[in-house]
């Protein structure tokens, strides 16, 4: 564990210099699990790496296990919730032996919300002092927008036409988790990083290119936010403006605009993957309310599960990441579907204690916290809302990575948070 083996102090003009107290070994021990999972995070997608993630997935449940442990030793922010989700990940074992959903399947989808409060707890139990969460926030950010920039290789492919039409761009969950992490960059002190700059803008084309209109949505929303909440000067908001000229050059001038028009003009003329989205969602509420039973505790993660109007088109069931199978095209549905109503109920009570303690938080050190700490916080709101809104078009707490990128963020908001309320002067400017 790490004990205070740094000290964080900023300078006038914003930089951080830390100090070691300790040798870098202990430094190193600690972000040994964090840096493991992100590098498998980043494996590519690839159909003959299908067999890693059985083994993946139990080397890093003993690799995180201490971490639900020391649960037990903490008091943080969220804590009793994150082990309520725990405790429901396991008590669904039970639905698996009652209605026998295909076991590997069962155990992918599990894993994910375990990672996700395993690197909770990880997080803010062993990355324990401000100058460590510093560190791990820029590691985040690179290893993130590296593994966006992949998606690279299939611009150079295919040509932005080509890319935007088959959404092979930008299209993965965790571009948005990357999105919501970069954009409170650019709003604060970090922005002065100039190669930072440069993969704000590489991600954010990327996300462009993704075709999803959702997705417009929340870079938006984005944008407003870091705007109005984050950095106000007038000099970001022209940075801002003017970045989004030029993303508007680029798809003007390129087929990229007769694709984008067409995606929006089918809305008018009744958007026939919304009302498929809305008939998928009522199917899978409609499946698992068989009984009360079903309804309050869920047929179990992985369970076979493809509304009519699938098998009547004919569509081919999504398969990403390998992480689900014939799964609901929106998250809360799909959570009903597995978990019922109580897995709902904590999701729902999750996100509202996380966006309360933030924003408590924020409040309470208004002009007294430091930028870094800032940006922390400012970023779990903004990841938070992304899962809100992502949640009605996909299921993304199906997502290995994208649970992993959310818990690093979460968990180090939420340890800045236990600091302010605790009165630790650490956190407070001189």
């Amino acid at each position: 564990m790490l004990k205070e083996t740094t000290m964080g102090t900023f300078s006038d003009n914003g930089a951080l210099n830390v100090q070691a107290v300790e040798g870098s070994r202990q430094i190193e021990r600690s972000f040994f699990i964090p840096i493991t999972i992100l590098i498998l995070c980043m494996l590519p997608d690839l159909s003959y790496l299908f067999y890693l993630k059985l083994p993946i997935a139990v080397f890093l449940t003993f690799l995180t296990f201490t971490a639900v442990l020391d649960a037990f030793k903490i008091q943080v922010p969220c804590r009793k919730v994150f082990l309520a989700l725990i405790l429901i990940t396991l008590l669904n074992f039970f639905n698996l032996v009652a209605y026998q959903p295909p076991i590997l399947r069962w155990m992918r989808m599990a894993f994910c919300p375990y990672i996700f409060a395993a690197m909770f707890f990880y997080v803010v139990y062993r990355i324990d002092s401000p100058a460590s969460r510093y560190h791990l926030w820029k590691l985040l950010v690179i290893f993130i927008s590296l593994a966006s920039f992949l998606d690279y290789i299939t611009v150079f492919r295919y040509g932005l036409a080509e890319t935007f039409e088959a959404k092979a761009a930008g299209g993965r969950y965790f571009a948005m988790t990357a999105l919501m992490i970069l954009l409170p960059i650019i709003g604060s002190v970090l922005a002065r990083k100039k190669w930072l700059l440069l993969l704000i803008i590489g991600n954010m084309l990327l996300l462009l290119l993704s075709a999803s209109r959702g997705l417009y949505l929340v870079i938006m929303m984005s944008i407003f936010y870091v705007l109005f909440f984050v950095k106000k000067q007038f000099s970001t908001t022209i940075l801002f403006l003017l970045f989004l000229i030029f993303c508007g050059i680029i798809m003007v001038v390129t087929p990229v605009y007769d694709r984008m028009s067409g995606r929006f003009e089918s809305i008018e003329h009744g958007d026939p993957s919304f009302w498929a989205r809305v008939d998928e969602t009522i199917s899978s509420v409609n499946f698992a309310n068989k009984n009360p039973v079903t309804l309050v505790f869920g047929m179990g993660y992985g369970i076979p599960w493809k509304p009519e109007w699938k098998l009547s088109s004919g569509r081919a069931p999504q398969l990403p990441h390998g992480y689900m199978s014939d799964a609901p095209h929106d998250d809360y549905a799909a959570t009903v579907l597995y978990t019922g109503l109580i897995g709902l109920f904590f999701q729902i009570l999750l996100y509202f204690v996380i966006g309360f303690n933030c924003v408590a938080a924020l409040r309470r050190s208004r002009g007294y916290l430091d930028d870094y700490a800032k940006v922390r916080l400012h970023g779990a709101l903004l990841v938070l809302l992304s899962r809100i809104m992502a949640g009605f078009p996909g299921p993304i707490t199906l997502f290995f990575d994208n649970n992993v990128y959310s818990a690093f963020i979460i968990a180090m908001a939420m340890a800045d948070a236990r600091e302010i309320f605790t009165g630790k002067e650490r956190h407070l400017k001189a």
